[in-house]
């Protein structure tokens, strides 16, 4: 796995979808001992929010416009 990736179709489901990408962060480490971090991303239509998970927590980007910011 070199990606993890959430795409929620609706407003109200991007809490859920967070916590599915979570999940999905988890498992990844708990299946591989030796990973250092995991990228990821949540694009809901015209917004992208980026993650990096480490062992020590989260990191990510601000949500960005993915049409309007160059």
């Amino acid at each position: 796995v070199r990606v993890v990736a959430e795409l929620p179709a609706s407003p109200r489901e991007i809490s859920k979808k967070m916590n599915q990408l979570v999940r999905y962060f988890r498992e990844i480490f708990y299946a591989q001992p030796l990973r250092r971090f995991v990228h990821g991303f949540c694009l809901h239509k015209l917004h992208v929010e980026f993650w990096v998970i480490d062992r020590s927590g989260a990191y990510s980007s601000r949500e960005i416009d993915v049409i309007g910011s160059q």
